[in-house]
């Protein structure tokens, strides 16, 4: 809920796209929860040179569409100012300590586009693919017919989450 409203706070509503980009944090895992909470859409990708993120922000964003952008912060600095600048971008923030929390709408819905993962591009530019959360969780209730976890067995997050393969595991959970 603290991300939830700070995403709220910062100007992103329902079917806003939120970039993450970043290796696996615990931050991004809060973060994809609360775009999902308000019915935004998040788009996960790798640490990369600004030529090619700036590139997948124009295939995610319209000329008119406000560009919310979060870096882990493994990443964060490696990104000059002036090139922070020339992405034309809100940059999202951390919760701080003294965030108040208050009650976000919750607007999930199982067929709301859920999730935005480039493919490798290894037959050309990488191509963003959408999911649902309908179809996320079919993936993972078909994994799990096959193995048997109980409520306080735990996943190790292998994969990184800017892979369809590591999302699925944060379904699994």
């Amino acid at each position: 809920t603290q991300y939830a409203l700070l995403l709220l706070q910062q100007g992103v509503t329902r079917d806003d796209v939120v970039t993450l980009v970043g290796k696996n944090q615990v931050e991004t895992v809060l973060f994809y929860l609360a775009a999902q909470q308000l019915g935004a859409i998040t788009a996960l990708t790798m640490p990369q040179p600004i030529e090619a993120l700036q590139g997948k922000l124009c295939t995610l964003y319209g000329d008119h569409q406000t560009r919310f952008v979060w870096f882990t912060p493994d990443c964060e600095f490696a990104y000059s100012s002036e090139e922070k600048a020339a992405l034309n971008a809100i940059f999202l923030t951390l919760p701080t300590v003294d965030t108040v929390v208050e009650n976000t709408e919750d607007d999930y819905q199982h067929d709301r586009l859920a999730s935005i993962v480039f493919t490798s591009g290894s037959t050309g530019a990488p191509k963003a693919v959408v999911h649902t959360h309908r179809q996320h969780l079919a993936s993972a209730e078909g994994l799990l017919c096959e193995f048997t976890f109980h409520q306080h067995d735990t996943w190790l997050l292998s994969l990184p989450l800017y892979h369809v393969s590591g999302l699925a595991i944060v379904y699994r959970w």
